[in-house]
């Protein structure tokens, strides 16, 4: 028989790790089958292996079956990390303790053992389970559901927008009167289409996430609210759901008694990052929960309430903190358990992360109770000082900062000097590299809102392209993807074929930015194509003559098609790109182009295709502007960008990442730069809310209109105090990336004594009452 202790000497040998060391991982593991946890886990703390550890041991220990446990995790790459070890781990354990059970009275525990199918396990992020669940549980007179990408919901949304000229107008005046910034939305007559569509496809969101109908918002705001509206039904309409509409589905389901199959052998649910829940989400495990404790089941519920960076998504903090009370009355109690012990970074900047975390007295409040402090299990690594450097301009910065990277990449050592002229020396494993050090930051975007005035990464990628050997920074949003050389070579040099001379192009109605973007289109594909080496032979010009011409090539004669579809065309040019692709951000900007594409062809419901005159072969001007009105003017407009999910579909082992703190979540890196105030060189009004907040961001706007139709968004506690606290949970999760090195960046003024009032700053150790708590920064070492 397996008991727990034979269990746990299998899985020591088979993992490697010291379970019995850490009482608190053993006290979460030894928990019986019904017991339902709240598990807070500190980060670097090993919540992973205690979950797949804890999944394993039910089903080793308790007799478990697989398909009676769901798993959730918040992204795809989390559910792919936990299959991954508990099938590497799982099948680990199964060789040790077969050679165990050799005795008669172990025969039906070792066929037992041999015949656990970790496959099938329920694991995944919500969106997969409640899709996969849909789709198995269909009755034969139901459409399975299909489901859209976020970028091509927000495509939808798109569409939606520019067939809706009449009341643009109007949409622009009701963002304006809830006071959300210019800045963000522009104003009526000059309208910022990327950022409308982003409060749009958030209203849509929170609103089918805390069950508010379109239609409550009528009277107030009618243009929004018809919208809206239309994107439903537009949806609706193909058959389509997105994910917001897909859990709104699955909770419905799970209503009805259609879910009694779905239920029937459930026991456990474990729900991971559950800090990162929303209200509907919420309700979904609500309804799990009851069935769960009907049969004696049990709830784990793995987060951090102090790495909950997701409210702009959603997210309620609460939920997680308040989770046992909320689960009461599921018929449930809840054990809290901590995982205290850092296992990722060194005592130095653990040190820092906990002083960092407790600096905030009014923040306290809203931690869960009595959390205890984060302490180190790890000695293996110097234990280096908080660096900082901070210069006058972002230029010298960037240079600085470059040079870090490049020497450390290909010299194999850094030698840091500070005030005080003391060394220290940063040096290269034989296997490390440039991916060894990442850059965080706000916003990774290479210029400001305006377009107009370069920031650090710009600088950064710079400086070294211009280095030898040089090195190209992995930074997919440094730029508007309108903006991207491989975008516009790409898209510019396929409008020369179907539209000579822009002449279609050219009478687009355009805001100013957007027709400058266009004429760089035009401008530089032109170069590009003039330019481009042969292919095979193969001029890029003549084959664009060809296209434009309705000839074909090499040979001369009649072109028998009447239409061509886009990607055909984008084909056939693919060949003068393709030398790019050892890029890995080119890789994921074509595959971007791609993808609007894609996405364009299912609001069309039809490939989108270039119709050709039948006499001339020359393009039909109808089917130019179809695809014009369904990419081009987005993509022009800003609004369309890069799915997050393609920044790790590339390898990510030799390339210097510039990445936002958000995108950081769940990753680690020995070298951690973290960008605290390159930005902040003036007290402007656009900047305070990045720093020290004084006034409503989109988010709180957002949650204070939403909350007059729902009481699950009202809260006591103000929107600006909720900033403040997203401000400290953003940069404890930055700080806390750092396994080995910690490296502060930023502005001299945000240090200065004359200016440093003006500039107060979160991430710089101020307290929301205005304490400069770090003042000077005295625990930082400053590089001279």
């Amino acid at each position: 028989m397996v008991d727990y202790q034979r269990f746990l000497e299998a899985a020591e040998k088979a993992t490697g790790r010291e379970i019995r060391a850490n009482p608190d991982q053993e006290h979460i593991l030894c928990s019986g089958p019904s017991k339902s946890m709240k598990v807070v886990a500190g980060p670097g703390s090993g919540k992973t292996t205690i979950i797949v550890l804890y999944l394993l041991k039910l089903m080793f220990v308790d007799k478990i079956l697989p398909e009676e446990i769901i798993a959730t995790t918040f992204t795809v790459r989390a559910s792919n990390e936990l299959k991954s070890r508990i099938l590497s781990w799982g099948i680990g354990i199964v060789k040790e303790l077969l050679p165990k059970l050799n005795g008669i009275e172990d025969y039906e525990e070792m066929v037992r053992i041999n015949r656990i199918n970790f496959d099938r396990i329920k694991i995944g992020t919500l969106d997969s389970l409640s899709e996969t669940t849909l789709v198995e549980e269909c009755r034969a007179n139901q459409d399975p559901p299909i489901i859209i990408e976020d970028f091509i919901a927000k495509h939808f949304m798109i569409n939606c927008w520019f067939n809706h000229d009449e009341i643009q107008k109007g949409i622009i005046l009701e963002l304006s009167n809830m006071k959300f910034d210019e800045f963000y939305i522009g104003v009526v007559d000059k309208p910022k289409v990327s950022g409308v569509i982003k409060c749009l496809m958030d209203f849509h969101n929170r609103m089918l996430e805390n069950g508010i109908d379109p239609k409550k918002m009528l009277d107030d705001y009618p243009n929004i609210a018809t919208i809206l509206k239309d994107y439903n039904e537009s949806l609706l309409k193909r058959k389509l759901l997105d994910f917001a509409m897909l859990e709104h589905r699955f909770l419905e389901f799970l209503s009805t008694n259609e879910s009694d199959h779905f239920f029937e052998h459930i026991k456990v649910l474990m729900v991971d990052e559950y800090q990162d829940t929303n209200v509907l989400q919420e309700r979904i495990y609500e309804q799990i929960v009851n069935k769960l404790s009907q049969k004696g089941g049990c709830f784990i519920a793995v987060g951090d309430d102090d790495q909950s960076i997701y409210r702009f998504r959603g997210s309620r903090v609460h939920l997680f903190t308040d989770v046992e009370k909320r689960f009461k009355k599921c018929g449930i109690e809840m054990e809290t358990a901590f995982l205290s012990v850092n296992y990722r970074s060194s005592e130095n900047i653990v040190s820092f992360c906990n002083n960092f975390i407790t600096i905030d007295k009014d923040y306290q409040t809203v931690r869960v109770k009595d959390k205890p402090n984060m302490f180190v299990n790890r000695s293996n690594c110097d234990n280096f000082p908080i660096f900082g450097i901070f210069r006058n301009n972002v230029k010298d910065l960037a240079h600085d900062v470059a040079k870090l990277v490049h020497d450390f990449s290909f010299n194999g050592q850094y030698r840091f000097i500070d005030k005080e002229n003391n060394e220290y020396i940063l040096e290269r494993s034989q296997e490390g590299g440039p991916g060894d050090v990442v850059l965080l930051m706000a916003s990774t975007a290479d210029t400001n809102y305006t377009g107009k005035k370069p920031r650090l990464s710009y600088y950064i990628k710079e400086e070294l392209e211009q280095m030898n050997p040089p090195l190209v920074p992995f930074n997919p949003r440094g730029t508007r993807l309108c903006d991207n050389p491989d975008v516009y070579n790409f898209f510019g040099t396929l409008m020369w074929c179907i539209d000579p001379d822009y002449k279609i192009a050219q009478n687009f109605h355009l805001n100013q930015r957007a027709r400058t973007t266009l004429e760089k289109w035009m401008s530089e594909s032109q170069n590009f194509i003039e330019h481009a080496k042969p292919y095979e032979g193969v001029l890029l010009k003549d084959i664009v003559n060809a296209w434009s011409n309705g000839k074909p090539y090499p040979s001369s004669g009649k072109w028998m098609k009447n239409q061509v579809t886009v990607l055909d065309i984008l084909y056939n040019l693919m060949p003068w790109f393709y030398r790019n692709h050892q890029n890995a951000e080119s890789m994921v900007n074509i595959q971007a182009v791609l993808n609007a594409i894609s996405s364009a062809a299912i609001i069309k419901g039809d490939e989108l295709v270039i119709r050709f005159h039948e006499n001339t072969h020359r393009p039909i001007q109808a089917s130019i502007k179809e695809f014009y009105r369904l990419v081009i003017y987005p993509l022009l407009e800003d609004a369309l960008g890069v799915d997050e999910t393609l920044f790790f579909s590339v390898s990510a082992d030799r390339r210097f990442n510039i990445m936002t703190i958000h995108q950081a979540k769940g990753l680690e890196y020995p070298i951690t730069i973290v960008d605290v105030s390159s930005d902040f060189d003036g007290n402007y009004a656009a900047q305070r809310n990045k720093r020290f907040p004084d006034r409503e961001d989109e988010t709180s706007i957002l949650e204070r209109i939403l909350s007059e139709y729902s009481e699950d968004i009202h809260t006591v506690r103000s929107g600006v105090d909720m900033q403040f606290d997203d401000l400290i949970r953003k940069y404890f999760v930055a700080f806390s990336r750092a396994q080995d090195v910690l490296i502060l960046v930023g502005l001299s003024k945000s240090l200065d004594k004359g200016t440093c009032d003006k500039l107060k700053n979160i991430a710089l150790g101020w307290s929301r009452d205005s304490h400069w708590i770090w003042n000077g920064m005295n625990a930082v070492k400053i590089m001279r």
